[in-house]
């Protein structure tokens, strides 16, 4: 999936319909551009930048944010109870009158996103600013310290979904280059 298309047909109308839910000083933590660039990065390192809706090896994770189904449910039972009004915009994104299982998340991209947005949501701590905090914030609250992604993957997935060339790569390549013309 093309990443201008992921950020502006889903994540940022989603997180945007959540917010609206919230009218304190919440909105900004749910609407940030901070929340955008994780759910971007958490999309890319989990579902490999868009190629899969389901986790290789026959493992549990869900749509393109590869949620556990177990997570989607304790978000479910214990978290939203106490959010109506986002509940009800959940529901509204799931096109649900009552929550859904956990394998909508691989039907409903909107609703996937969501869910993922909720679940780092559920987190005191705020979402870091930089990509490199932000791939530890993933890794200890998304994936966790047990969970086979690294850092350092995501970092790597981020900027190849992004179209990313850091200095090092790029002169990496015209090294490359300059010995092909030889």
């Amino acid at each position: 999936m093309d990443n201008g298309q992921l950020r502006s047909i889903f994540i940022i109308p989603v997180i945007r319909t959540l917010a609206v839910t919230d009218v304190s000083s919440r909105f900004q933590q749910i609407a940030s551009k901070e929340a955008e660039d994780l759910l971007d990065g958490t999309f890319a390192q989990e579902s490999g930048c868009g190629k899969y809706v389901r986790e290789l090896d026959s493992g549990p994770g869900r749509g393109f944010w590869q949620m556990n189904p177990r997570d989607h449910d304790e978000i479910w039972k214990m978290y939203l109870p106490n959010h109506a009004k986002l509940a009800n915009a959940v529901l509204n994104l799931a096109t649900c009158s009552k929550p859904p299982s956990a394998d909508l998340l691989v039907d409903n991209i909107r609703y996937a996103c969501a869910m993922a947005r909720i679940h780092y949501l559920r987190i005191a701590d705020k979402i870091p600013s930089t990509l490199e905090g932000q791939a530890a914030y993933w890794k200890k609250y998304y994936n966790s310290e047990k969970g086979a992604g690294t850092v350092e993957e995501y970092i790597a997935n981020y900027k190849k979904y992004n179209g990313i060339v850091d200095a090092n790569t790029a002169s990496a390549a015209v090294v490359s280059i300059k010995k092909d013309k030889k």
